[in-house]
């Protein structure tokens, strides 16, 4: 049966291969369909890795690893729409926050936040020449980041008289949250083929607020068309 199995997968495998090439307007064949998975380098702005607050101490740059996988259709040799999911390992931000004290008094607790995070991108990319190793092109689009934050402060405050600092018992805090930020990014890389179907793709993307550019990614991908 496992041998039957792999004969028929095979035999799919190929009549795909076969019957996916189209020829567009311009009578240049191609493959519609690629999908590739990739690892990088994910450098985000605090908020962006899913931590709101600005009175945050990790308010630089935060790097980490990024992995992905994306799924793009080739309407013709040169135009393509994707959709993807990038994932980074969850991580940990600190801050502190006003509380007010059973005598009436503002304080200040310590509290932590540990953050998981995902993105979906969506964008149209166009991909330059024909029939050549590497293949440079442009992507644009929106990622849509969807955050899972657990908050948990201490379970005592402080406050600094001028001279030291008094602590205070308080309750000790759970609260859980979700964040959904919506970016748009531009990206730039090359497609380049080991074979006439499998490639790597490196990639270096951006994304923006109001404010400025607030993600940077490098990755590379591998994938194959079909």
């Amino acid at each position: 049966m496992r041998l039957m199995a792999s004969v028929v997968l095979m035999g799919l495998v190929g009549s795909t291969g076969a019957a996916a090439q189209q020829v567009d307007g311009g009578g240049v064949p191609f493959r519609p369909w690629d999908v590739n998975t990739s690892i990088g380098l994910h450098v985000t702005d605090p908020r962006d890795a899913g931590d709101p607050d600005r009175d945050d101490f990790d308010t630089g740059m935060d790097a980490t690893a990024a992995y992905g996988i994306e799924v793009g259709r080739y309407w013709t040799s040169h135009f393509k729409t994707e959709a993807g999911i990038q994932l980074r390992p969850d991580w940990t931000a600190y801050g502190e926050q006003r509380v007010t004290l059973p005598n009436g008094q503002t304080g200040n607790v310590w509290r932590r936040s540990e953050i998981s995070l995902a993105q979906v991108s969506f964008g149209a990319t166009w991909q330059f020449l024909e029939n050549t190793f590497a293949h440079p092109y442009v992507a644009a689009g929106a990622r849509i980041g969807v955050a899972s934050t657990v908050t948990i402060s201490e379970d005592r405050a402080w406050i600094y008289d001028g001279r030291q600092s008094i602590y205070y018992p308080v309750e000790r805090t759970e609260a859980r949250t979700t964040t959904v930020l919506v970016r748009p990014y531009l990206a730039g890389g090359f497609k380049s083929y080991f074979t006439e179907r499998v490639f790597a793709r490196p990639e270096v993307a951006s994304a923006w607020t109001g404010e400025g550019a607030s993600q940077l990614t490098f990755r590379l991908g591998f994938g194959i068309d079909f």
